[in-house]
């Protein structure tokens, strides 16, 4: 019975996706995956209305090569809140591979309601090796979902900064891998990228940052030891930091 509610709602999502723009994709993603990890914390009693934000990858592997991505279609949710409905940025949750896309999860939670939800996001991948097209290859998603009562809500905002910071990557010096905190007002978009000594941008990558604490972690890879500059810029903010490479 709850299956086939689910599907029911889902189906209602992408009735209504297909009616108007749920959210606008977020095209400053550049590394395949979903973002944020988590989703956050609903509060009883109170509409919930939260994006997640795609990027699609454009090839897979297959038979040992690489197989292009034709498209992508999100074919089903499981395991959401009673009464929760997923709504896609296109009809029928369509994507092209390498494309951008967005949901929205959204919902009116009540008391019963309360605890920890782990939402799986299942879709289809259709693509094509040397020219041929291949069967579906189906994958699965998850994220976390906290519903939780307005106290415990208050409680843990009280951890959220309301300003954008960076901290000193730890360890400094590093070997190999290095861990960077940095703390956000909300969900945005943060752009994270590394210099050598003489100013050549070595690394880059696009996020998501979540409301509160976040941690990039940085590998050093073929990376010779040495001076380097990290920065994180969320919006027109850029914070930029020293560190070093040791063998």
């Amino acid at each position: 019975m709850k299956k086939i509610l689910l599907s029911i709602l889902f189906l209602a999502g992408l009735a209504t996706a297909e009616a108007q723009t749920v959210c606008t994709p977020n095209t400053n993603l550049k590394e395949p995956g979903m973002y944020p990890s988590n989703l956050p914390d609903a509060k009883v009693n109170v509409m919930y209305s939260e994006v997640i934000q795609f990027k699609f990858p454009k090839d897979t592997s297959a038979f040992g090569g690489v197989a292009d991505i034709d498209s992508i279609r999100l074919a089903r949710v499981d395991s959401m809140p009673k009464d929760f409905v997923f709504e896609c940025s296109k009809p029928r949750c369509s994507y092209l591979g390498g494309e951008n896309g967005c949901v929205v999860v959204k919902g009116n939670p009540k008391a019963d309601m309360i605890g920890n939800y782990t939402i799986y996001i299942t879709g289809q991948a259709y693509a094509r090796y040397g020219g041929v097209p291949l069967p579906p290859q189906d994958f699965t998603r998850s994220i976390e979902l906290n519903i939780v009562s307005a106290s415990a809500l208050y409680a843990n905002k009280k951890n959220v900064s309301n300003i954008f910071e960076v901290k000193q990557n730890q360890p400094n010096p590093f070997g190999n891998t290095t861990l960077i905190e940095y703390s956000s007002p909300g969900v945005q978009a943060v752009s994270f990228k590394v210099y050598d000594i003489v100013g050549h941008q070595v690394y880059n990558k696009e996020m998501m940052a979540t409301a509160g604490d976040n941690t990039v972690k940085f590998e050093r890879n073929n990376l010779k030891s040495g001076i380097y500059f990290y920065s994180l810029q969320m919006g027109e903010k850029l914070i930029t930091k020293k560190m070093t490479i040791r063998d």
